[in-house]
């Protein structure tokens, strides 16, 4: 069993009896290495499953490991397009051979190149001394997220959770200096929830927004965190999780320095002004929406899923 962190218990009466208490919401966020690898994934359906003893999960995914970092290479040109798209398309079919019966691996086939036929038509449409527009480098680099959430999806379906693929795209809107439009964010977040059956949950694209003109949009590298700080705030979150391949916040790299000790507590203001000046890892705007919100975080690893993590309260 995952261990997660529990809220207090709040006794709700009326007319002499008691009721019981809607169950509150948790945004859980999985990084690249956390849907990496077929053992990740599975522990990822774990975490969800045991979270919905005690709370209704909304799940954010990023793109699997080294495929984002793949696009880069071919918005770029440093690599040509039909090498990175054979890398990404193996690499999500791999782990769907893995995890997926093979009528649901067929039908997630089609997700695959459907997504990636649409690259094919932006790259064509760029001659070999012409430059991909913004708009495009974006829509090409959302590839990762958009091929992870229906895997991440279905997988949680065939595991017995009722899930829902979204995306994100339309859900957060990018003014035109390159800002989070967080009013008009807020409401279009809020008003899709109304559209969730109950019990379903959403499985959503970190990293990929709108203009008002409808053209995708980036939040930059580490925007899925940024992505799941604002549903967590728009949607009134009791707490949100970070899921990684560190168990925590600490004192140095623990990967290269062994000595390095981990923080148990830190205040949202601490991480905040930690965070602004890179020690985090996380994207420099993510903890804004929780501070504003007062909403905690926790920072824990699908690697050691039995410990506590980081508490930022």
């Amino acid at each position: 069993m995952v261990t997660t962190l529990a809220p207090e218990a709040v006794d709700y009466r009326s007319t002499g009896r008691m009721s019981t208490p809607p169950l509150p919401l948790r945004v859980l966020k999985f990084g690249g290495t956390s849907v990496g690898s077929e053992d990740r994934i599975r522990t990822v359906a774990r975490i969800v499953k045991d979270t919905q003893s005690d709370a209704r999960p909304v799940v954010v995914v990023s793109a699997a490991s080294g495929v984002t970092d793949a696009l880069v290479l071919a918005t770029t040109g440093a690599q040509p397009w039909p090498e990175v798209r054979a890398f990404v398309s193996r690499r999500y079919r791999v782990l769907a051979t893995s995890l997926l019966a093979p009528t649901a691996g067929a039908i997630y086939a089609l997700d695959v190149e459907a997504v990636l036929s649409r690259l094919d038509s932006v790259f064509s449409h760029v001659g070999s001394d012409s430059a991909l527009s913004k708009a495009a480098t974006d829509d090409i680099l959302s590839a990762g997220e958009r091929l992870s959430v229906p895997l991440i999806a279905r997988y949680l379906e065939a595991e017995g959770v009722p899930a829902r693929a979204t995306d994100a795209t339309p859900l957060i809107r990018i003014l035109t200096d390159g800002s989070v439009d967080h009013a008009t964010t807020e409401h279009l977040i809020r008003s899709w929830a109304c559209t969730l059956g109950p019990g379903v949950v959403p499985v959503i694209t970190g990293y990929v927004a709108s203009k008002a003109s409808g053209a995708t949009a980036t939040l930059g590298r580490g925007g899925s965190d940024y992505t799941a700080a604002l549903f967590a705030s728009a949607l009134d979150a009791a707490w949100m999780e970070r899921w990684t391949d560190v168990d925590g916040i600490y004192t140095a790299d623990p990967r290269r320095h062994p000595e390095a000790e981990r923080y148990e507590r830190l205040t949202l203001a601490e991480a905040y002004r930690l965070n602004r000046t890179g020690g985090l890892g996380m994207h420099r705007d993510a903890l804004g929406p929780l501070v504003r919100a007062g909403i905690p975080l926790r920072i824990r690893s699908t690697k050691e899923p039995e410990k506590a993590g980081t508490a930022i309260v």
